[in-house]
Protein backbone atom coordinates (compact mmCIF):
# COMPACT_ATOMS: atom_id res chain seq x y z
CA UNK A 1 0.00 0.00 0.00
CA UNK A 2 1.31 2.91 -0.97
CA UNK A 3 1.88 5.76 2.16
CA UNK A 4 2.96 9.47 1.34
CA UNK A 5 5.63 10.43 3.20
CA UNK A 6 6.03 15.00 3.73
CA UNK A 7 8.78 17.51 4.09
CA UNK A 8 7.48 20.64 5.57
CA UNK A 9 9.36 24.00 4.68
CA UNK A 10 8.50 26.74 7.24
CA UNK A 11 9.46 26.34 11.26
CA UNK A 12 7.16 29.59 12.49
CA UNK A 13 3.47 29.45 13.23
CA UNK A 14 1.67 27.68 11.08
CA UNK A 15 4.66 25.18 9.92
CA UNK A 16 4.44 23.42 12.99
CA UNK A 17 0.24 23.76 12.87
CA UNK A 18 0.69 21.51 9.41
CA UNK A 19 3.43 18.87 11.21
CA UNK A 20 0.20 18.44 13.68
CA UNK A 21 -2.02 18.01 11.22
CA UNK A 22 -0.20 15.68 9.45
CA UNK A 23 0.76 12.97 12.08
CA UNK A 24 -2.60 13.09 13.28
CA UNK A 25 -3.71 12.66 9.87
CA UNK A 26 -1.65 9.67 9.86
CA UNK A 27 1.11 11.07 7.49
CA UNK A 28 4.53 10.43 7.83
CA UNK A 29 6.43 13.29 8.48
CA UNK A 30 10.20 12.95 6.96
CA UNK A 31 11.14 15.97 7.90
CA UNK A 32 11.85 19.69 7.99
CA UNK A 33 13.18 22.85 6.73
CA UNK A 34 13.52 25.95 8.53
CA UNK A 35 15.07 29.38 7.62
CA UNK A 36 18.39 28.14 9.64
CA UNK A 37 19.46 24.19 10.39
CA UNK A 38 19.22 25.36 14.31
CA UNK A 39 15.41 26.16 13.62
CA UNK A 40 15.30 22.78 11.78
CA UNK A 41 16.52 21.10 14.26
CA UNK A 42 14.64 22.29 17.02
CA UNK A 43 11.61 21.32 15.24
CA UNK A 44 12.42 18.02 14.33
CA UNK A 45 13.33 17.56 18.00
CA UNK A 46 9.97 19.09 19.13
CA UNK A 47 8.02 16.42 17.20
CA UNK A 48 10.60 13.01 16.66
CA UNK A 49 10.93 13.90 12.78
CA UNK A 50 13.45 12.08 11.11
CA UNK A 51 15.43 14.57 9.69
CA UNK A 52 16.36 17.96 9.97
CA UNK A 53 17.04 19.38 6.67
CA UNK A 54 19.83 21.79 5.98
CA UNK A 55 18.61 23.26 2.63
CA UNK A 56 16.10 22.80 -0.17
CA UNK A 57 18.90 20.68 -1.83
CA UNK A 58 19.05 18.29 0.55
CA UNK A 59 15.41 18.24 1.33
CA UNK A 60 14.42 17.74 -2.91
CA UNK A 61 17.02 15.07 -3.10
CA UNK A 62 15.35 12.96 -0.37
CA UNK A 63 13.61 10.08 -2.16
CA UNK A 64 11.00 9.31 0.55
CA UNK A 65 9.66 12.79 0.11
CA UNK A 66 7.11 12.53 -2.14
CA UNK A 67 4.65 15.71 -0.72
CA UNK A 68 5.73 18.82 0.26
CA UNK A 69 4.05 21.45 2.49
CA UNK A 70 5.32 24.83 1.75
CA UNK A 71 4.46 27.02 5.17
CA UNK A 72 7.28 29.30 4.90
CA UNK A 73 6.45 33.69 3.97
CA UNK A 74 4.80 34.36 0.93
CA UNK A 75 7.99 36.35 -0.39
CA UNK A 76 9.96 33.43 0.24
CA UNK A 77 7.44 30.87 -0.63
CA UNK A 78 7.71 32.08 -4.32
CA UNK A 79 11.70 31.07 -4.51
CA UNK A 80 10.20 27.82 -2.65
CA UNK A 81 7.26 27.03 -5.51
CA UNK A 82 9.67 27.56 -8.67
CA UNK A 83 13.17 25.70 -7.57
CA UNK A 84 10.97 22.22 -7.77
CA UNK A 85 10.02 22.56 -10.97
CA UNK A 86 13.85 22.42 -11.80
CA UNK A 87 14.06 19.03 -9.98
CA UNK A 88 10.24 17.56 -11.39
CA UNK A 89 9.04 16.94 -7.53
Amino acid sequence: MFRSKAAVIGTGFIGPVHIEGLLRAGVGVQGVLGSSFAKSRATQAKFGLPIAYADLDELLADPEVNVVHITSPNPVSYTHLTLPTIYSV
